[in-house]
């Protein structure tokens, strides 16, 4: 592990864009300001641009005024309050990717011990994070930071090395593709609904108003009582209209429970005379007045409608997907420089390929619930991965204003057209094959991006055939990636 790693990991782990010359000035000032260093001018030194930009490339080691100072008493003593002031207070909440990466560089140095990887391996925790960081800083001031590599092979190294690879299961690049049956789970899979729901019928049901036994009084103490009730009877009435759980409602409450082999007792619907006040202001919600269990009992119902709505709207979405696979793969540069320009084109079996005649002959309804509220299961997520790589995301600008998706499908819509959409890849197809073609502006180096979107296939494939091409590359890059089929029918078990 290198000081330009550590760097590296850092930078792209704080929650504001910092630049290499500034986070490099504060790592130094951890030496020079506790050491009271001072140059032979007898002024605090300061490490210039270049002179930091050539440590970055590792073309020249750290200064020795740091490499010699980093061990004294006044620095070791007060590291890990420092890291923690000025490194740690500025990075993102999670840093569990943060302990991956760099135990990923430390486990992969074999001039660092196994003693010393172990005491690094316990640190690498939420609760010693600044500890960890110190310790980590400490070894590569003091590591041999020029670079010993022939400068033929330095000169390659500092190209760009532009590779595709699939994302595995578990979040990793992989030199293989996995294509494994597609689960769109949204928020929750059908089996999670349904166990929600499940409880919620349960709950609601236990949630009984309390009704007490009338009491035995004589006629004076009845007519006080009965006047009592009437006043607040009134008070009430002037609260609000009253909440009624309608007819539609009920049923839906019904048949999904009558699905799942519920008996609903008779007062299952008994709120009470619970009553409702709609705001003035349109994002205020509405308040409600009336007996505490009865207000109880209506959020959960309400809560449960909500849940039996989504179950719905998921569940024709996911048979849709039922047999259909999916291959997640991302663009990689392995290199010490950006590229830009880059275009990758593959080349797959085109009967393997969703295309528009196949989307011909789906349900409306279905693509149009897709399409408006599921678009989103077909992003890449983040993963911890040393060749980290972004969130892919279609932006929401490049797609059309569409309406909600209840009810029946818009016909003045071309949901074909839309789904493409989703998909931002210019597709060809010739006899035998589909040819998908997507450009990404620019990569940075030691990273990775996702492609902007999973790709969808209806009919399973062994390899894909690739191509390469960007603005530093001379000629194209050409390869095949193995294609593995993995995973179980998508049941809406799992995710």
């Amino acid at each position: 592990m290198y000081f330009a790693d550590f760097v590296n990991v850092l930078k792209r782990h704080f929650r504001r864009t910092i630049s290499n010359d500034e986070l490099c000035g504060i790592l130094f000032d951890s030496i020079i300001r506790p050491s009271d260093l001072k140059n032979r001018n007898g002024e605090i030194p300061t490490i210039e641009k270049n002179e930091i930009s050539r440590i970055m490339s590792r073309k020249i080691n750290i200064p020795s005024l740091l490499r010699e100072h980093v061990y004294d008493e006044a620095v070791f003593n007060g590291l890990t309050e420092y890291f923690q002031v000025n490194i740690v207070s500025e990075l993102v909440p999670d840093q569990r990717e943060l302990f991956h990466q760099i135990m990923k560089l430390i486990d992969a140095d074999d001039d660092i011990s196994p003693e010393h990887k172990a005491s690094l391996r316990i640190l690498a925790n939420p609760n010693s994070v600044a500890a960890f960081l110190a310790d980590a800083f400490v070894y590569v001031i003091r590591h041999e930071n020029k670079s010993r590599i022939p400068k033929e092979t330095a000169a390659e190294l500092s190209k760009p090395i532009l590779k595709l690879c699939g994302i595995t299961a578990s979040d990793e690049l992989s030199s293989d593709v996995e294509a494994a049956y597609f689960h769109p789970k949204h928020k929750f899979t059908l089996a999670e609904y349904e166990a929600r729901i499940r409880q919620l019928y349960h709950e609601i049901a236990e949630l009984n108003l309390i009704k007490d036994e009338p009491l035995r009084l004589d006629s004076r103490l009845m007519s006080v009582l009965a006047n009592a009730q009437r006043i607040a009877a009134m008070q009430l009435s002037m609260t609000g209209e009253p909440v009624v759980i309608n007819r539609q409602s009920r049923t839906a409450i019904e048949v999904f429970a009558e699905r799942l082999n519920i008996r609903l007792p008779n007062d299952f619907f008994d709120i009470g005379d619970l009553r409702c006040r709609h705001a003035r202001l349109s994002f205020e919600p509405p308040k409600f007045y009336g007996d505490e269990f009865g207000q109880r009992k209506y959020a959960k119902i309400t809560e449960l409608l909500e849940n039996i709505e989504s179950y719905k709207n998921l569940e024709p979405v996911n048979d849709f997907f039922r047999y259909i696979r999916c291959i997640r793969l991302a663009l990689r540069n392995d290199g010490s420089a950006f590229d830009e320009g880059v275009t990758v084109r593959l080349k797959i079996d085109k009967n393997a390929l969703i295309d528009d005649r196949y989307l011909q002959y789906c349900d409306a309804y279905i693509l149009q619930t897709i399409i408006d509220d599921f678009s989103d299961i077909f992003n890449i997520e983040r993963t911890a991965n040393y060749f980290r790589y972004e969130s892919s995301d279609v932006i929401p600008e490049m797609l059309p204003v569409r309406n909600s998706s209840r009810g029946l499908p818009n016909p003045n819509r071309n949901l074909i057209e839309e789904w493409n959409e989703l998909f931002p890849y210019f597709m060809t197809v010739d006899e035998v094959f589909g040819i998908l073609e997507i450009t990404f502006d620019e990569i940075m180096q030691h990273t990775a991006i996702a492609f902007p979107t999973v790709l969808l296939l209806k009919n399973p494939v062994t390899s894909i055939e690739y191509e390469i091409r960007s603005k530093s590359l001379s000629e194209a890059i050409c390869g095949t990636l193995t294609v593995t089929l993995k995973g179980d029918i998508n049941d809406g078990s799992s995710k």
